[in-house]
């Protein structure tokens, strides 16, 4: 389905910030 697959983009894109923001900060 379609709105899944925007589901996984969502999280991917956040957990990609989230791991830019914990190697900026540390």
């Amino acid at each position: 389905p379609q709105g899944v697959s925007r589901i996984a983009d969502a999280l991917r894109v956040i957990h990609h910030a989230a791991v830019l923001n914990y190697y900026y900060y540390y």
